[in-house]
């Protein structure tokens, strides 16, 4: 069972281990690395980010890091994700189902994954974080156990330390713990928020 995801490795968090074809291999560290243009022939055991800044990846028989088969790693980016509008479509149907049949729907969709609905969140909601590279701005003595206050939602304006100022992107969150702030871009995704405790 997959322990690490992708992003995991994208982040340097770990290692994949080269234990399955060239073609599983190259898939990954294309996942990872999207703007890598080096040769990957596949010669060595580990792969991860890089320690020499112009490189996009390295690669050795022996690390330090944590390690996961390729294979892994492909069995977790292939699970299934659906839209805000599935989620209720599927909702709206287990409401008319079996007992037996809401179990099983309760096992495949409810306690497998945290849904986030994106469009609910708002100045105010209290989440919980994890750091991403869509971090702009992120204070080491931030707590990433704790939750955090949505400020600033979807804008081109962030706190940076204690000033507010306009960030490099189009729309971007801005954070709050314990009068220190964190920003991200959000043009893309959320997959910063791991956990909604208050929308």
């Amino acid at each position: 069972m997959a322990k690490f995801t992708i992003k995991d490795l994208e982040l340097g968090k770990c290692a994949v281990i080269n234990d399955g074809t060239l073609e599983q291999l190259r898939e990954v560290i294309k996942l990872a690395f999207p703007n890598s243009d080096q040769h990957l022939a596949g010669a060595f055991r580990f792969y991860f980010p890089p320690i020499d800044i112009n490189k996009i990846w390295e690669c050795s028989d022996d690390t330090d890091q944590p390690t996961q088969s390729v294979k892994d790693f492909l069995e977790a980016e292939t699970t299934r994700t659906i839209s805000v509008e599935q989620s209720q479509k599927i909702f709206d149907f287990a409401e008319v189902c079996t007992s037996e049949q809401f179990e099983v729907f309760n096992k495949a969709f409810c306690e497998s994954k945290h849904v986030i609905y994106d469009e609910r969140l708002k100045v105010g909601s209290i989440v919980k974080i994890k750091l991403t590279l869509e971090g702009i701005d992120f204070p080491s003595d931030i707590n990433l156990t704790k939750p955090f206050d949505i400020v600033i939602l979807n804008s081109p304006y962030i706190i940076l330390g204690s000033e507010f100022r306009e960030g490099d992107y189009e729309k971007q969150i801005t954070l709050h713990q314990n009068g220190r702030y964190c920003s991200f871009c959000s043009d893309e995704n959320l997959d910063f928020i791991t956990e909604v405790i208050e929308y």
